[in-house]
C-alpha cells in the first residue's frame, strides 16, 4: 500500500506550463491543416501534460471529453464523448480508440452539470454524489471543466494509479491551466450555457462496445451515401453524423435497461 500512496508533501510538480510550450503550440496552430487542427493540438497538449504530471511514469491517463452537439428538438446537451486520450503504463499511450459516451451517471457528467472541478482521492472508499466503479488501475482522479465566457465545452479528466495523487495543490493548479489552454482549441459555438445542459444516463462501457464496432463501417457508408447523392462529406462530418446516431441508439438502450431493472455501476471519468 505504501507504494500506491502519493503524499502532497512530496509533490515536486511545477505549477505552471513552460513558456516554451506555448510558443511550440502557437507555431503548430499557425501551420497545421484545418482538418487536423483539433486532433494535433489536443495531442500536443496531452503529451506535454502527461510529461509534467507523471514524470516518473507511475501511471496516469488523461482524457478530453466533449459535449455532444445537440441534435434533439430540445436543443440540450445529453451526453459527453471522450474524443482524445493518452496514458502512461499500465494505460496505453494512445487511448483514442477506447473512447466512450459519458452521461449523468459519470463524474465527468457531474462536473459538466455543476461547472466546477471534482477530485476523488480514493476511488475505492470515498463516498461521492455519483456512484463510481473505477476502471482497472484507477485509484484517484481529478476532472476539470473546459470553460469560456460562462459556458462549457467538456472536461479534462485525469486518473492515477496512486491514491491521493490529486490532493497536491501544484498538480491541481497545473491541471486547471491545461484545461484553460484546451479551451482555446474550441470555437465559441462549441461551448454551452448551463441551461443547455441536460445530461441523460449512458450505458456502461462494456455495453457500449458492441455499438462502436460498427463505427468505421457506418462512417464509410455515410460518405458513400453522400457521394451517391452528389453531396460532399468529409471524414470528420461523417464521423459526427455517425456519433450522433450512436448517441441516440445508446440513450434508447439505456432507457430500455432502466425499464428492465439494470443497476450496473458506471466509470468515474
Amino acid at each position: 500500500m505504501q507504494e500506491e500512496f502519493a503524499s502532497p508533501l512530496e509533490d515536486t510538480t511545477p505549477s505552471n506550463i513552460p513558456s516554451d510550450f506555448y510558443i511550440e503550440l502557437f507555431e503548430t496552430r499557425s501551420t497545421v491543416a484545418e482538418n487536423l487542427y483539433y486532433w494535433t493540438l489536443c495531442n500536443q497538449i496531452l503529451r506535454n501534460a502527461l510529461a509534467q504530471l507523471d514524470p516518473q511514469h507511475k501511471g496516469m491517463s488523461l482524457w478530453i471529453a466533449r459535449c455532444m452537439p445537440p441534435t434533439n428538438p430540445t436543443g440540450k446537451v445529453r451526453s459527453l464523448y471522450e474524443s482524445e486520450g493518452m496514458g502512461t503504463a499500465p494505460w496505453k499511450e494512445n487511448l483514442e480508440h477506447d473512447g466512450m459516451f459519458l452521461g449523468a451517471e459519470s463524474l465527468a457528467g457531474h462536473v459538466v452539470t455543476i461547472f466546477h472541478y471534482k477530485v476523488v482521492n480514493n476511488l475505492e472508499e470515498e463516498v461521492t454524489l455519483v456512484p463510481v466503479a473505477p476502471s482497472p488501475h484507477e485509484k484517484s482522479c481529478a476532472i476539470f471543466p473546459i470553460l469560456y465566457s460562462g459556458r462549457i465545452a467538456g472536461v479534462l479528466s485525469a486518473a492515477s494509479t496512486q491514491l491521493n495523487y490529486f490532493s497536491a495543490p501544484n498538480r491541481l493548479a497545473l491541471l486547471q491551466k491545461y484545461a484553460d489552454l484546451i479551451a482555446l482549441i474550441f470555437s465559441p459555438a462549441e461551448f454551452y450555457a448551463p441551461e443547455q445542459i441536460a445530461l441523460h444516463v449512458m450505458p456502461i462501457q462494456e455495453q457500449q462496445k458492441p455499438f462502436f464496432t460498427r463505427f468505421n463501417d457506418l462512417t464509410r457508408k455515410s460518405i458513400m451515401t453522400a457521394a451517391e447523392h452528389n453531396q460532399h462529406t468529409n471524414n470528420a462530418e461523417a464521423e459526427n453524423q455517425v456519433r450522433a446516431q450512436l448517441e441516440e441508439d445508446l440513450l434508447q438502450y439505456a432507457i430500455q435497461n432502466a425499464l428492465n431493472g439494470d443497476t450496473s455501476h458506471h466509470k468515474s471519468a
